[in-house]
């Protein structure tokens, strides 16, 4: 193998198309292909049929074979000087780099012509043979190399390089000049004017293309050397980050925000990165962090000392110097007055009992915490003893929401502040304990509890109240039920301080996962307290009419709506996608009979029917997860593409199901339009084409059946006028469920035009185009039509062409709603929760249903008298799941009267009975793990990587809360690396911040991950072989590693929880072999922070509808 070959595949190896490579190196494939060469090259690569075929592709004006005319145009150009056999020269080049790529000889020959730059240019044979290129990751993230093989040539073909210029001029550093200096010297040679005929013309408009070309290929090729990072100080003109230390990669970001300041390159960053925007603002972020990092700050980093842990509250007082805002400035608190039914809901409360309020949504629970926090804070002031309230919320716009609500009836006289995750950590414990009474979501608090640095360690003897809002969360695996179990291990370690007290807040209880069992039930709302160490139940039982003078339940109205008999339209969708899945069979069938995706049986591959809506997301969105292993890329193009294609009919269908058949139409149009593009790949055109000749026929079809049922419309519009317009205005429609709905809202703001509506729908998308088309209803709702006065209110997201709303967007929206300037507001479950929405008079599920719980949440938004709750149930399933959920709201509401007709002492009895059982349960479980482990003690394995290195002994593997699995060698560092996650994700309790490797041999081991405050490395359980090492040890010394965790500690060997010593060490350890690499997964962790806080308000940790699904798309 010579070494142009090996050199050849190192770049393939890399995943680089060498041709694109090899054509930025256009210039000096001009400078020394000789005549003799061009013509040889010309007849070797050009003149035979298969390769002059495309190249015809590429100059489809040349009517004779692109050989031929090449030698024409080279005898012409030697009338016209040198720089025009420079062009035909260019040309030639070109076509071979672009269309020669299936010929190995034609990729050594153009090496070895642009190599002869070795003597002459070695920062040109530097940049052509990239083997010291640092940045390699960025130049492969620029050209994506692997997913798009032409993208290179692109980038460079569609570049206006003299527009970026200026702008690297401007970061004043030497390391750009050069590169800039040789690519302006080519772009001033594209300047060239003055041609006189129409020959010299056409000669010296190519000519100027050429250089303009090379002008750019030279930029692109030079960039990825240039790595000093000096740049402008923010707030200048030019948009840049200040200076910081010299990273390698910097020059792809400054190539990106060159690109974003001219309206000439601006679209060229979508092409090179869809999520440029959000990864330039990751990188200045970055860039301003280690412009203003201390140096050595990893020395001066203080660890909790386990000896000093505080057995009763720190006093906030010592820590007033962090309180924002000076303690001499006074704010006057708003006054309040609990009405008498309020009064009974606090009496438990406010006599420091652990109590569950249970309330109707409306009722004002705030405002009952807000008496239940001052009436403690201020028992503590005139008692003389340190007190310290938390609220807990489960969602991260609650803490913001919450916050406010007490700052208005508490500043003044306690300091309140709230933290939700998204704030700088630095000093983050401090600020909590300054506080009188902090609101903050409960896996902030979880992480604070366990941290190992004192700056961000809360102890639970730091509170002496924690009131735990939508408190029925509080079981199972959620973040409640942990800090409450910490409280347990508390006790069982004969702890000396004082328990806070527990308040839990809830408009419902629930039912459990029983169905009609009254005992069950009973069962569940006992281990609820129990969880909660509640001693009872507050609710409004003497109060009743007062109650209802203020939170009057909505009229609850099911009404069972049918789909269109004949509905030619869906009809004609169905049967495009029965076409497409009949298609997919011959090679989904070959997939599983000669098992090439392991995961995919018999019964995945049969698509069911679409009408059962879950079902068919849940196995299609299944299949096209496990397709995207299949190895063939033709194959697996063409299962993918397909499966897309039914994605968008099936989304198609369910919005023709509640929208006129003109929002799904233009859904198709939209989602269609992203097929246009041609890629290069023949069989992959191909592919495409089949799929969108059928939905050029549908659509046309679709169009047909619209213009048909508009004339029916128009028809039966013509007959009912004749009739009278009472008749006319709700009838038009073909779908009963839109019928339906225009009747609803127009008698309801007929009879009252200052009403408040608000509509529950499943999706976002559906939200959005139901707001719309409510203002496009002329006839029916007159009231709405081109007001602008509906609106819709979903989840946030960090994408806004997702879907999402930023939250200072719902916020226009909860205002426009209250002030009325809304009087519709279409929203999705982002309103279910505790989201403070004004009043309204009716509320709408539009073929939408949750659990019970969801449907006294929602039903409890309807807040004025005589208001409604109508569901529109568009098929037998919802409307039976809605009677059902009324029976289960019964049951719960008899059986938290059952239990409070018992005296106190005997509902406390039945708490504290209720707990004890719930520990036995633990102990027993306990017990049986400890028989378990005592079978496996003391075996040790070593756990070994494919390479054969160890990754770590058995005995330093650590579970995290009994889910994660981490690695607790502080010697695991130096045997292992990262690459960066490009979306670190936030989970329940840990961040995904990089992926972790091996050092020898670059397996995928695991994920560096962050919990509490500390990166640890978390093991994948397919990252290793066993290799036992104790003293049992047999000759057959490597076992078959079980596929999960649970398998491995119950069969080969015992895994430790983690301890606060583990978490040190791992901190310590990893400061000292690798500070930057600390320095990076905190990035990491930041932004993954900032993506994750919108999100949580669309989690339900609880709720067992809400189970993980393989949704298809939106």
């Amino acid at each position: 193998m010579t070494d142009v070959d090996k050199w050849v595949g190192w770049l393939h190896s890399k995943g680089i198309q060498v041709e694109s490579h090899l054509r930025l190196f256009t210039a000096e494939a001009v400078r020394y292909m000789t005549e003799a060469e061009f013509h040889r090259f010309r007849l070797k690569y050009i003149t035979p049929q298969s390769v002059g075929e495309r190249t015809r592709a590429s100059w489809p004006t040349v009517e004779q074979p692109i050989s031929e005319w090449l030698a024409q145009c080279w005898d012409s150009a030697a009338a016209y000087g040198e720089q025009c056999r420079r062009v035909s020269k260019a040309r030639l080049f070109n076509f071979i780099c672009m269309h020669c790529r299936d010929c190995p000889d034609a990729i050594v020959e153009m090496f070895r012509l642009v190599a002869r730059c070795k003597d002459d240019d070695p920062q040109a044979y530097k940049e052509l043979l990239l083997v010291d290129l640092k940045s390699f990751d960025f130049y492969a993230r620029m050209f994506d190399l692997k997913g798009n093989p032409m993208k290179m040539d692109a980038i460079s073909k569609i570049l206006e390089p003299q527009v970026l210029f200026p702008v690297f001029r401007k970061l004043n550093t030497h390391e750009y000049e050069s590169v800039v200096q040789r690519a302006e010297a080519f772009y001033n040679l594209s300047q060239t004017r003055g041609a006189k005929t129409e020959e010299q013309q056409r000669w010296e408009i190519a000519t100027n293309e050429l250089f303009c070309d090379i002008s750019a290929c030279t930029l692109l090729r030079g960039l990825p050397f240039c790595t000093d990072t000096l740049v402008a100080p923010v707030g200048k003109s030019s948009g840049l980050v200040r200076a910081s230390a010299p990273e390698l990669g910097d020059w792809y970001y400054h190539f990106m925000e060159a690109c974003e300041m001219d309206s000439k390159t601006r679209p060229l960053l979508r092409y090179i990165d869809p999520n440029f925007e959000s990864d330039l603002v990751c990188w200045r972020a970055h860039k301003e962090v280690e412009a203003i990092r201390v140096p050595n700050w990893e020395q001066n980093v203080a660890f909790v000392n386990p000896n000093e842990e505080p057995t009763e509250p720190r006093d906030p007082l010592k820590y007033s110097e962090l309180r924002k805002f000076p303690g001499d400035l006074y704010f006057e608190p708003d006054p309040y007055q609990l009405r008498p039914y309020q009064n009974e809901l606090v009496v438990h409360a406010n006599n420091g009992k652990n109590t569950i309020i249970c309330a109707p949504t409306g009722s004002g629970k705030t405002i009952v915490a807000t008496d239940i926090i001052r009436t403690h804070l201020s028992r503590a002031k005139q008692e003389g003893w340190v007190a310290r309230c938390v609220m807990l919320v489960p969602t991260v716009p609650l803490v913001d929401q919450q916050s406010c609500e007490f700052v208005q009836y508490l500043a003044g006289s306690y300091w309140v502040d709230g933290f939700s995750g998204c704030e700088n950590c630095t000093g983050r414990a401090q600020r909590v304990l300054a506080c009188d009474l902090c609101v903050m979501t409960p896996q902030i608090f979880i992480n604070m509890l366990n941290s190992v640095l004192e700056s961000e360690r809360l102890y639970l003897a730091d509170f002496t109240l924690v009131v735990f809002d939508e408190c029925h969360h509080c079981d199972k695996g959620h973040p409640y039920k942990m800090i409450m179990d910490q409280l347990a291990d508390l006790d069982a370690k004969n702890w000396t301080g004082k328990a806070p007290q527990i308040v839990g807040l809830t408009a419902s209880l629930g039912v459990g996962d029983t169905s009609w069992d009254m005992a069950a039930c009973r069962r569940h709302m006992l281990s609820l307290c129990a969880n909660l160490r509640a001693e009872t139940i507050s609710s409004v039982r003497h109060q009743l009419d007062n109650l209802k003078d203020y939170v009057t339940p909505p009229v609850d109205r099911v009404e069972k709506v049918s789909r269109p008999h004949n509905n030619e339209f869906v009809d004609s969708i169905k049967s495009c996608m029965a076409e497409i899945q009949r298609s997919m069979q011959e090679k989904l069938q070959n997939i599983v009979e000669k098992r090439l995706v392991a995961a995919l049986g018999k019964d995945d591959i049969v698509f069911p029917n679409v009408d059962d809506q879950t079902q068919y997301q849940n196995r299609v969105g299944l299949l096209k997860k496990h397709l995207q292993h299949l190895p063939d890329p033709v194959t697996r193009l063409f299962l993918l593409r397909s499966i897309n294609h039914l994605s968008h009919y099936f989304h198609a269908i369910a919005i023709s199901d509640l929208l006129p058949n003109s929002f799904s139409l233009d859904y198709l149009k939209t989602k269609m339009s992203e097929y246009m593009n041609p890629s290069d790949n023949a069989q992959f055109n191909q592919i495409n084409a089949d799929l969108m000749l059928r939905y050029t026929e549908l659509e046309r079809h679709l169009k047909q059946i619209q213009l048909a049922e508009l004339e029916e419309q128009e028809q039966k519009k013509r007959t009912l006028l004749a009739k009278g317009k009472g008749e006319y205005q709700f009838n038009l429609e073909k779908k009963e469920i839109l019928n339906r709905l225009y009747r609803i809202l127009h008698d309801q703001f007929a009879k009252e035009a200052d009403a408040r509506a608000l509509i529950f729908v499943s999706t976002r998308a559906c939200a959005q185009r139901l707001a719309k088309h409510l203002m496009e209803v002329k006839h029916e709702l007159p009231m709405f039509f081109k007001q602008k006065n509906v609106g819709y209110m979903v989840s946030s997201n960090q994408s806004g062409t997702m879907g999402g709303q930023s939250s200072d967007e719902q916020r226009r929206m909860r205002e426009g709603f209250k002030s009325g300037l809304i009087k519709v507001l279409v929203v999705t479950s982002v309103a279910e929760e505790g989201v403070n929405i004004a009043a309204c008079n009716l509320i709408i599920r539009y073929n939408n249903i949750g659990s019970e719980r969801q449907m006294i949440q929602r039903r409890g938004r309807a807040r004025h008298k005589h208001s409604l709750s109508i569901l529109l149930a568009l098929d037998t399933g919802i409307e039976q799941r809605e009677f059902s959920n009324m029976r289960k709201e019964a049951m719960m509401m008899r059986c938290i009267e059952d239990m409070q007709e018992q005296d106190e002492q005997t509902l406390r009895r039945s708490i504290e009975e209720k707990a004890i059982e719930l520990a036995e349960l633990r102990n027993d479980e306990k017990m049986k793990e400890e028989s378990k482990r005592a079978q496996l003690m003391g075996r040790r394995f070593d756990l070994r990587c494919a390479c054969g290195t160890v990754i770590c002994c058995s005995d330093r593997v650590r579970s995290v809360m009994d889910t994660l699995f981490v690695c607790c060698d502080p010697k695991v560092w130096k045997r292992s690396k990262h690459t960066l996650t490009r979306a670190p994700t936030k989970e329940k309790f840990f961040t995904n911040c990089a992926r972790w490797e091996c050092a020898n041999c670059g397996e995928h081991w695991g994920q560096i991950v962050k919990f509490s405050n500390v990166f640890l490395p978390e093991i994948r359980v397919r990252a290793f072989v066993l290799e036992r090492v104790d003293e049992q040890r047999s000759h057959f010394d490597r076992e078959v590693v079980p596929k999960k965790w649970k398998d491995i500690e119950q069969n080969n060997f015992n895994v430790d929880s983690i301890t606060m010593t583990d978490i040190r060490s791992m901190y310590q350890s990893l400061l000292e072999t690798n500070p930057e690499a600390h320095l990076e997964y905190e990035k990491q962790s930041r932004q993954a922070d900032q993506r994750m806080a919108d999100k949580f308000a669309e989690k339900d940790w609880r709720n067992k509808d809400r189970k993980e699904r393989l949704f298809l798309e939106e």
